[in-house]
């Protein structure tokens, strides 16, 4: 917990920070809306909001991801291959849409919140494909409890949000399961950026040591 709080506090632009909560914000928000059309909906009109809401909310993720990234104040030079980063961008707008079509056609709890999970899991896909775009000078090792800790944030806080929100018609629901939504991305984000320690690639394979989160070796992420 102290290496996420430290993360956000220290080593981010806060103006960035901002634009990609605000970011978030709306999108959750507008994809919970549009959720409720889709479960009012039949057919191949709740396929259509489905895929609508996936489209908005996971592109809402994919640049909130990248926002939070750019955010990032390192002495590493870092970029992304642009198929790998494209790739993320679909795989969140894919799984999110499925998420959201088998929450809408539920009746239960139970449904809703499977359908929650599937959010979470397509969140988590695109964070960790997102990551795998990194290109330059940097090697990642990787805390695999920490990851796992993001990603079981992201699976029940999206699971709960849905189930929070339920079909979508009460308003304080609506914005309750927002809030959670927004809570199930950032905190999968900053638990998942605490996850790798990074170091620069060598000009020589001898030379090179990466010891985790000690400088000068952990010289960019959280």
């Amino acid at each position: 917990m102290f290496n996420v709080l430290t993360c956000i506090v220290d080593k981010h632009d806060p103006r960035l920070l901002i634009a990609a909560l605000v970011i978030c914000v709306v999108s959750a928000a507008t994809g919970l809306s549009i959720h409720a059309h889709a479960t009012a909906s039949r057919g191949v009109a709740r396929i259509r909001w489905s895929v609508l809401g996936g489209f908005i909310t996971g592109s809402g993720v994919w640049a909130t991801h990248f926002l939070f990234m750019l955010a990032i104040q390192s002495d590493v030079s870092v970029s992304y291959a642009f198929n790998a980063a494209a790739l993320s961008l679909c795989a969140a707008v894919a799984i999110l849409s499925c998420g959201f079509f088998t929450a809408a056609k539920s009746d239960s709890p139970q449904g809703r919140g499977a359908g929650g999970a599937i959010i979470g899991g397509g969140i988590a896909a695109m964070h960790l494909i997102g990551v795998s775009a990194m290109t330059g000078a940097v090697i990642l090792s990787w805390d695999y409890r920490l990851l796992a800790a993001a990603l079981f944030i992201a699976l029940g806080a999206s699971a709960a949000a849905i189930s929070v929100a339920g079909r979508g018609d009460d308003h304080l629901r609506r914005w309750v399961g927002a809030g959670l939504l927004v809570v199930a991305i950032c905190s999968l984000h900053f638990t998942a950026m605490a996850a790798p320690s990074s170091c620069r690639k060598p000009r020589s394979p001898a030379t090179m040591s990466c010891r985790s989160r000690s400088p000068p070796a952990a010289s960019w992420g959280c």
